[in-house]
This record gives structure tokens, C-alpha cells and sequence, in this order.
């Protein structure tokens, strides 16, 4: 459904977003929107757009942000938004790349950087509760368990993608859940191709 049809219930004080993915959205939407007017989205969203990277927001004002740019950049229907989620996977995947070369350049292969997934969080301070997060071996497929209010299913299979191409890997990715098929979280089950 469209971030717009979401409903953010009992958020806790833990679930914020770091300034820095706030930012990205407005990056994004610069990138992609191309004559887009910040002003109008900066009415839309009915404060100013200007976030420090280190500071934290509440995960409400990220996905208020996230649906003004996407209506304005044409992400309005399910389809869309979708599509809109994995275009900024790609786009964090580069900042993340640029910003942190030096944790990602610490693991040789897909599969060790997978399983490291919690340290990788702890470091990368894109949200503050990293036990969101969290990878186990199962039947020699990695498992990932994925949970946030944000339910950003696609960005995070994009995301999975991003990061498989960068070490050369070929995968399969197969969900047992989904949050945005109603489950109470995501699981990913991903086989490393020989």
C-alpha cells in the first residue's frame, strides 16, 4: 500500500532515523526529480528540510518526508513506491559505499559481511536500534530478520542486491515474511550461488 495508507501506531523512543537518511531523501529526490522544487515539498512536509546528519528524528517524520518527495517525484501508487524504494536502495548503497569504505573493505565475500550484519549496523548509525537487524546461518542459507515501523521491504531486498553485485556474488532470495504482507517482520532467506 502507499506510504500515505500507512499506519505508525506505538512507536517507541528507540525507532528514530539519523539525520543522514533524511538527508538522502532529499539527495534522492534532487537526484531524480530533476526540476523538482524543494520549496514545495518543504510546504508539504510543513517544516524545513534542512536535517544535521547526526542528529536522530522520529521514524514518523522520515516516512512524512518519504511520501511528500515520493508523491512529488511520481511515486504515488503501490507499483511506484515500490519501484521509488528500490531506486533509493541503490542511491543509499552509494552513500553508504562512500561514507563507510572502511567497515565494508573489512570483509572478503557476501556471505561474511551477511553474517556480520549486526556490526555492520552498530556502525553504520543509519537507525539507532540495530537489533532490528540481525543474520544467522540455517541449512547453509543466511537468514535475515528484518523489523521497522518503516516496513521498507523492497528498499531492503534492493539493498540485499546492491550489496551481493558489489562483491561479485550471485544470489537467490526467497521471504518467509513480510511486513508489508501484514507479518510482523521480514525474513530473508539467501542462497549464495556457486
Amino acid at each position: 500500500m502507499p506510504i500515505s495508507q500507512k499506519t505508525f501506531k506505538g512507536v517507541l523512543d528507540y525507532d528514530v532515523m539519523l539525520g543522514l537518511m533524511m538527508n538522502a531523501v532529499i539527495e534522492f529526490a534532487r537526484y531524480h526529480g530533476g526540476t523538482i522544487e524543494l520549496n514545495k515539498i518543504e510546504r508539504e512536509f510543513g517544516a524545513p528540510i534542512n536535517f544535521s546528519d547526526e542528529k536522530n528524528y522520529p521514524d514518523e517524520m522520515f516516512l512524512k518526508l518519504a511520501e511528500v518527495v515520493g508523491k512529488n517525484i511520481g511515486c504515488g501508487t503501490e507499483s511506484e513506491y515500490h519501484g521509488c524504494e528500490r531506486l533509493f536502495a541503490k542511491f543509499m548503497h552509494r552513500i553508504i559505499t562512500e561514507k563507510y569504505p572502511a567497515i565494508l573493505s573489512r570483509f572478503s565475500s557476501y556471505r561474511d559481511m551477511l553474517l556480520s550484519i549486526n556490526e555492520i549496523h552498530h556502525r553504520i548509525p543509519l537507525i539507532q536500534n540495530p537489533d532490528k537487524l540481525h543474520s544467522e546461518l540455517s541449512n547453509n542459507n543466511i537468514v535475515i530478520h528484518y523489523k521497522s515501523p518503516t516496513k521498507l521491504d523492497y528498499f531492503f531486498d534492493q539493498l540485499l542486491l546492491e550489496f551481493a553485485r558489489q562483491f561479485s556474488t550471485k544470489i537467490e532470495i526467497r521471504y518467509d515474511k513480510m511486513m508489508t504482507n501484514g507479518d510482523d517482520e521480514t525474513v530473508a532467506i539467501i542462497t549464495i550461488k556457486q
